[in-house]
């Protein structure tokens, strides 16, 4: 009577086993898309904070370039290489302010100061302002925060 039995529960066994299958494929089916989805919004979110870092170097590298080593004053009548020059810095500038705010990045200290400086230099004094306050704001050691402050106030006495 034992083999009996067994020979009759082999097909539901089997059935079972199938439908526990099933769920486990099931399951597979949704686990593996779902990750495979948060690994791409990972890569857009560092690839967005990549391009922003560009953005940034560039803009050091453009502000670089408006440096007169006279000492003279950078003005839209110097020269029409100025002018290009910062034209440039403002497009930079803009491109990654658009881009932190798209990928809803904050800027870390030094980062603001560039876009601080930039904007300053273009004489967009709202995002300039906004940016000297995020540097301040966003500096945590002495000694960085000494110097986001002796430039924004030296940024808020020329514009006084």
């Amino acid at each position: 009577m034992p083999a009996a039995s067994l020979r009759e529960e082999g097909p539901q066994r089997r059935e079972q086993c199938l439908n526990i299958d099933f769920v486990f494929v099931a399951v597979v089916a949704f686990v593996v898309p779902w990750r495979a989805y948060r690994l791409q919004d990972y890569t857009q979110d560092s690839s967005d904070e990549q391009e922003f870092n560009d953005l940034i170097e560039k803009l050091q590298e453009q502000l670089a370039k408006l440096v007169k080593p006279d000492g003279a004053e950078i003005t839209l009548e110097n020269s029409p290489a100025d002018n290009a020059a910062l034209m440039a810095a403002r497009g930079l500038a803009l491109e990654a302010r658009k881009r932190a705010v798209k990928a809803d990045l904050k800027p870390d200290w030094f980062q603001a100061v560039v876009l601080a400086t930039a904007f300053s230099e273009v004489w967009d004094l709202a995002l300039a302002s906004e940016y000297w306050d995020d540097a301040v704001a966003g500096a945590k050691t002495h000694q960085s925060r000494i110097r986001c402050l002796m430039a924004r106030a030296q940024f808020y006495s020329c514009v006084a």
